[in-house]
């Protein structure tokens, strides 16, 4: 799947939780490359990577179950339950929580590594 395939795919927003494009340009960098873009290869992702994010952060929100997903993100719940686990189980979620708290550090003119 193409880049502006996948950008074509994303939905309207429409829920308080769903990124903003400036979010989005914060965020997507930090996410890791799709499998099917390393040179060993893999399946291209079926679902544009923002539509799950913003229905991970809307099951976060709300704090619904996984299976209440709305059917408008146009994601199987397990889809975005399994990208949820799969990051958090290899670190990601905690690396992306670090690197943007010292993003927010860095603009509120404090030190990107606190001593304490």
């Amino acid at each position: 799947m193409t880049t502006e395939r996948r950008a074509s795919a994303v939905r309207e927003r429409r829920y308080p939780s769903d990124t903003t494009d400036a979010e989005w340009a914060v965020l997507e960098p930090l996410l890791r490359v799709p499998a099917c873009e390393l040179p060993t290869g893999g399946r291209p992702e079926k679902h544009p990577r923002r539509n799950v994010v913003d229905a991970i952060r809307y099951v976060n929100d709300n704090e619904i179950k996984w299976r209440a997903v709305p059917v408008d993100f146009g994601i199987p719940w397990r889809t975005v339950y399994g990208f949820f686990q799969r990051r958090r189980a290899s670190g990601d979620l905690a690396r992306i929580h670090a690197e943007l708290h010292q993003m927010v550090r860095v603009h509120d003119g404090l030190n990107p590594a606190p001593s304490r």
